[in-house]
Parts: structure tokens; C-alpha cells; sequence
């Protein structure tokens, strides 16, 4: 009687153990959402990439016009986030607190680069004598909006000076 009870008991334990062991290696996920907004105008910035930098596999997300994003099956631990945008600085978030109980919920204020670049010119040289159509004929002539204000008959009139 007391082999078939000690059976019952290690099985008992056995199971116990795998039981235990199985609820020990279950990995504990989170969300990370919030905002992303400009700190000069207070307005969205949509279309900012958010990326999670510091586990193992790569995890990241594209926040909507609206600049919300949501960023899902994030491990619990301390993590940091890594937010850019076509005309901003990039913004890390480090140290973010992420726990089983709660969505993280973030607003995150981004400062816009102004990019400086060289100076361009644009002249204009043709003459208004030479058509842009050479094979036009030999009376052509150019002439802007501005000009029919200074020939008579042809006061804001293209077709009249046209025809004239």
C-alpha cells in the first residue's frame, strides 16, 4: 500500500514541478502606445517611425497622421525607444518601464531641423524676339500678360493682341 501511495506522491511532485516550471518560463508581454508631437507648433508629426532598440529582434512601427502609435508584444523589462522623422531630430526614449499591469502610454515631443542648403540662382536670358517653336512662322512674337496692359486695344485681352 505505501509503494502505490510513494507513486502517487513523486507523480504528484512531477507534475507539480513541470507545472511550475512551464508558468517560470512563460514570457510576459506589454503594449507601448502613445503620441508623437511637435514641440515648436504643438501639432501631430504623422508618419514617424518608433523602433524598439534594445531587445534582440528587431520590433517597430510607423505612428499614423495623426502621430498615435502602438507598438504590441513588447517584453516587460526597461526598454528604449528610438523615434525619427524627415525633418526632426532624433528622439530616444531610454528607461521605459514596461510592466504586465498596464499599457505604457507616452507623448513624446519632437524639435524640427532646419537643414541649411547652398544658394540658387535662376536667371532668365532668351529674347523675346526669337520664338520657342522654330518652325513657326517668320512674324511670331512672345509676349506676357503684363505687356497687354501697355498696347492699346489689348487691355487684358490676350485674344486681341493675338489678333492684332
Amino acid at each position: 500500500m505505501m509503494k502505490g501511495k510513494g507513486k502517487r506522491i513523486l507523480a504528484f511532485f512531477f507534475f507539480l514541478h513541470i507545472f511550475v516550471q512551464g508558468l517560470l518560463s512563460q514570457q510576459l508581454y506589454q503594449t507601448i502606445k502613445g503620441s508623437i508631437i511637435d514641440a515648436d507648433t504643438r501639432l501631430p508629426v504623422g508618419y514617424a517611425t518608433v523602433v524598439l532598440i534594445d531587445t534582440g529582434k528587431i520590433a517597430g512601427t510607423i505612428a499614423d497622421e495623426d502621430g498615435r502609435f502602438r507598438l504590441e508584444k513588447v517584453a516587460v523589462g526597461r526598454r528604449t525607444l528610438a523615434i525619427s522623422s524627415v525633418g526632426y531630430q532624433e528622439c530616444r526614449v531610454p528607461g521605459i518601464a514596461v510592466g504586465s499591469g498596464k499599457e505604457v502610454d507616452l507623448n513624446i515631443v519632437m524639435v524640427p531641423v532646419v537643414y541649411q542648403g547652398e544658394e540658387a540662382m535662376i536667371r532668365a536670358d532668351r529674347a523675346k524676339q526669337h520664338t520657342v517653336n522654330s518652325m513657326s512662322p517668320v512674324s511670331s512674337r512672345r509676349f506676357s500678360v503684363e505687356e497687354t496692359n501697355r498696347y492699346a486695344g489689348g487691355f487684358n485681352d490676350l485674344s486681341r493682341m493675338a489678333t492684332a
